[in-house]
């Protein structure tokens, strides 16, 4: 999908190889879900600040509102051995009514921060 975007996982075992493409369950459009990220141990947080967003009372959707991805890391099995693979945990989008309606893009998701605990999310 153009400009949906996409976050690539390498890892180090004795060199650096491609390990995963990381994509968003809802990519659409000029989402630009890659824009900004952050890590923590076992945690990986991914703007999508393009992503436009359909609220309760709005009947259109409101543009470049954006998104805030977050996978985890799990144990899995790739072609018959057990690796570790980032799955989406969850996502945060804005879901005040009133703040969208004013008209102005937020664009949530423009810069992210996870603290290295993985409790805090900026």
């Amino acid at each position: 999908t153009l400009h949906s975007g996409v976050a690539g996982a390498r890892g180090l075992a004795n060199k650096w190889g491609f390990k995963q493409v990381i994509t968003p369950t809802s990519a659409t459009a000029a989402d630009f879900f890659g824009f900004s990220l952050d890590v923590a141990p076992g945690l990986l947080v991914v703007g999508a600040p393009g992503k436009d967003v359909s609220l309760t009372n709005l009947v259109n959707k409101m543009t470049d509102v954006g998104t805030v991805y977050v996978f985890e890391r799990n144990a899995g099995v790739v072609e018959g051995r057990e690796q570790k693979r980032w799955t989406e945990a969850q996502h945060l989008t804005q879901t005040s009514d009133t703040a969208v309606q004013t008209g102005v893009r937020t664009r949530m998701g423009e810069s992210v921060a996870v603290d290295g605990g993985g409790t805090t999310i900026a």
